[in-house]
């Protein structure tokens, strides 16, 4: 063998050495110093936890009858009952379903609503029937959900906001 040879593999054997020890010092400098530590359990949880939380809650108001709010409340004189209990429903439950969810479409008349007051749009759908306007609000029609995204509603409070609407656009 010539010196040109052996030198050549002092370089090749020089240079595996070197990479051994960069690999060992590596190795020292992260993963041996977390071995036998002990994971802190507590301390994950607190650093993963969420900053906070969102609930998502309904009210749902029982409307107490007039016997009850005399009961409820002696010496408070009753009110007297209206005339047509669906102007009644349309006057405040109605509007006030109108005003959590229907006014989103129908005070712009967003895709295709009928306005809010806009006698000739409500025309045909009045001429309908009551039982076709219900059936519209309960399945949906066209960009229109159903229940016109009151899933809490009762089919009564939904027939209140659309007494409301018909009174507000005759």
């Amino acid at each position: 063998m010539s010196n040109k040879e052996n030198s050549s593999i002092g370089v090749v054997l020089v240079g595996f050495g070197l990479i051994v020890v960069l690999i060992g010092a590596i190795y020292s400098l992260t993963v041996a110093r977390f071995q036998g530590t002990g994971v802190d359990e507590g301390g994950i949880a607190d650093r993963i936890a969420p900053i906070g939380k969102v609930e998502v809650a309904t009210a749902i108001q029982e409307k107490a009858t007039p016997a009850e709010t005399s009961a409820a409340e002696p010496g408070v004189a009753e009110e007297a009952p209206a005339a047509d209990p669906a102007a009644a429903a349309a006057s405040s439950g109605g509007q006030e379903i109108y005003s959590k969810t229907c006014i989103a479409c129908h005070a712009s008349g967003a895709a295709g609503a009928p306005k809010l007051g806009d006698k000739a749009a409500w025309e045909p759908r009045i001429a309908q029937g009551m039982d076709a306007l219900m059936t519209t609000v309960l399945n949906g029609k066209n960009a229109m959900p159903p229940r016109g995204t009151c899933m809490t509603c009762s089919d009564d409070e939904l027939r209140a906001a659309v007494d409301y609407m018909i009174s507000q656009s005759q």
